[in-house]
């Protein structure tokens, strides 16, 4: 009697001795047990395969030809089809005379409905383990793989009830066809896990078989064909599944990066798939580390996993690590036209930042785990970014001051260190090929001293930083500026404004700069902007010349407007 009918017996058996029926409710617990109770029992019933030394054992005394075998010796028998016997190379499944032996007890068991679920999962772990390299296996190969679909069907028509891992045989019975995972395959990609992970949880498959390298490689071959949305929505498949077979990440994640940067979108950064690889391979910009993913990435795969890496650090640091700065979209825009060129990138955490709890900086270091360090011997608030191009390292700094160059034969820290300091290894001048400060029209003195230096941006590199900068101006989520946005004129923004344009200040360039501050702020407006006022330049606001409020407004205040930069003070 089940488990379940014994609880049902008892519910009914109380609610006739009962006056009211809702007493019966007092049994919630058992209730709740009941299937607690059951998935136990089914999950004690998978099978656990025969100790090596039984197993050996009992082949031996097959092959010597024992007349009289047990229950239990005919279960090691089917769990060792694929195991040498004795001191030579050959194998139960390989030697015909062995072969029939198994095949004719079998036979016996189907026809008499008698063929028990430990028999059957013994042969379906041989089947799996099977060396399918060698020739002696393919013909009693076939032969057991109809053995088990018959076995299979024999198994369910004798028993009373269906059991799970009959359910999850039966669903999977693909697998014993001529092609046992093109609709495996399919159906994880679609995102059927649920029959992946019956099949992993009922079904007696070694993590060695020969059925999970034929699965990756489908795989591979399927999301190689698939068009550039097809791939872009089984990504996450591809991730997960070397989740559940570890051994495998290696191809999975190599097929997952390869495809990657034959999209049209391979410049846009993958973070989950960046991440994963970073966690299994480890920093590709560290030359150990380099060879491991060379190994299983094209030439352009890892490139552009280069390119993610330098872009992402460099965007983090000017947009981010900026403080009351904000965007530095100036020194951002300057650089991103060499991160095709930076083979080697690390952040560097003023102990603000370092310590920082808030959900961005949480999920950097998270992400990043290995890849910055923390900065001392300066300001709480200031940090470092280091990044190679070529035969020379640059340290340039979020408070802003100069950046300092190093040739890679006198840089004077370890660059993958944990901790670095900025008066004794970040700031030393007499070590330094060039110190280039940012004041006023710093970028062609930039340029100047990068060509002595041997070093000019690619036209590639040019192309993308300028597609980077437009797609950033065009990205506005806090609120998108439209000739239709609309301001009241009795509304606290001219309060702000008015405010700004009749506080104190040295002069009119000052008031202004303070008002256009003011407007962006009331509108919570998502522009990038640069002040420079304090040292002697200018006030910038990142932003087309189309049609619209904060355009209208800027050119009222005396903001002049530079082609493909935007507006200044």
């Amino acid at each position: 009697m089940s488990l379940q009918r014994q609880f049902n017996e008892l519910t009914l058996g109380v609610q006739k001795r009962v006056e009211h029926a809702f007493e019966v409710e007092k049994f919630k617990k058992l209730r709740k047990t009941v299937p607690l109770v059951i998935g136990k029992i089914n999950a004690a019933q998978k099978e656990i395969i025969p100790a090596d030394e039984e197993r050996k054992r009992t082949l031996m005394k097959f092959a010597q030809g024992e007349a009289l075998l047990s229950k239990r010796e005919w279960r090691v028998i089917c769990w060792s089809l694929n195991d040498r016997i004795g001191k030579t190379k050959e194998c139960a499944l390989g030697q015909n005379n062995l072969w029939k032996q198994v095949e004719k007890f079998i036979r016996t068991k189907i026809a008499a409905q008698q063929l028990a679920k430990r028999l059957w999962m013994g042969m379906v772990y041989s089947y799996f383990s099977a060396d399918i390299t060698q020739a002696d296996n393919t013909t009693n190969l076939k032969k057991l793989r109809n053995l088990l679909l018959e076995g299979l069907t024999s198994v369910e028509q004798a028993g009373r009830k269906e059991r799970a891992w009959i359910k999850a045989a039966r669903d999977c019975d693909h697998l014993f066809s001529a092609q046992p995972t093109k609709i495996l395959a399919e159906l994880y990609l679609d995102e059927n896990i649920g029959v992946f992970n019956s099949l992993q949880e009922h079904v007696a498959i070694p993590e060695t078989s020969w059925l999970w390298d034929s699965l990756v490689e489908s795989i591979g071959q399927k999301v190689g064909k698939a068009n550039d949305e097809a791939f872009r929505t089984r990504i996450d498949s591809l991730l997960n599944l070397g989740t559940l077979l570890p051994r495998y990440k290696d191809s999975l994640f190599g097929a997952a990066l390869n495809r990657y940067s034959q999209a049209k979108f391979k410049d846009e950064l993958h973070r989950r798939l960046k991440v994963v690889s970073l966690e299994h391979w480890g920093n590709p910009q560290i030359k150990s580390k380099a060879n491991i993913w060379k190994a299983h990435l094209t030439d352009e795969a890892f490139r552009m996993v280069l390119n993610w890496f330098a872009r992402e650090d460099l965007e983090y640091f000017f947009k981010l690590l900026q403080g009351s700065s904000q965007v530095d979209q100036a020194r951002l825009d300057y650089w991103m036209r060499f991160v095709d060129q930076m083979g080697y990138t690390r952040i560097v955490l003023g102990r603000d930042a370092y310590h920082n709890r808030s959900a961005d900086f949480m999920e950097f270091k998270q992400a990043n785990k290995g890849r910055y360090s923390s900065l001392s011997g300066d300001v709480a608030q200031n940090n470092a970014f280091i990044f190679q191009i070529g035969k020379y390292y640059f340290v340039e700094f979020s408070a802003g001051g100069a950046c300092y160059v190093y040739h890679e034969s006198k840089i004077p820290f370890q660059v993958e260190s944990i901790d670095l300091n900025t008066q004794t290894q970040l700031k030393i001048p007499y070590l330094a090929s060039s110190r280039i400060t940012h004041n006023g029209n710093w970028q062609p003195k930039m340029d100047y001293e990068l060509r002595t230096l041997g070093i000019t941006p690619s036209h590639e590199g040019i192309k993308k930083a300028e597609q980077i900068r437009k797609n950033s101006l065009a990205n506005i989520p806090a609120r998108k500026i439209t000739s239709q946005t609309k301001v009241s004129s009795g509304s606290a923004l001219h309060s702000m404004i008015n405010a700004a344009l009749t506080k104190p200040a040295e002069d009119k360039r000052h008031r202004d700069i303070e008002a256009a501050k003011a407007f962006i702020k009331i509108l919570r407006l998502s522009v990038a902007t640069l002040d420079n006022v304090s040292t002697g330049g200018g006030f910038w606001v990142f932003i087309s010349n189309d049609p619209n409020p904060l355009v209208k407004k800027l050119i009222e205040l005396g903001f002049l407007y530079k082609p493909g930069k935007g507006f200044w003070r």
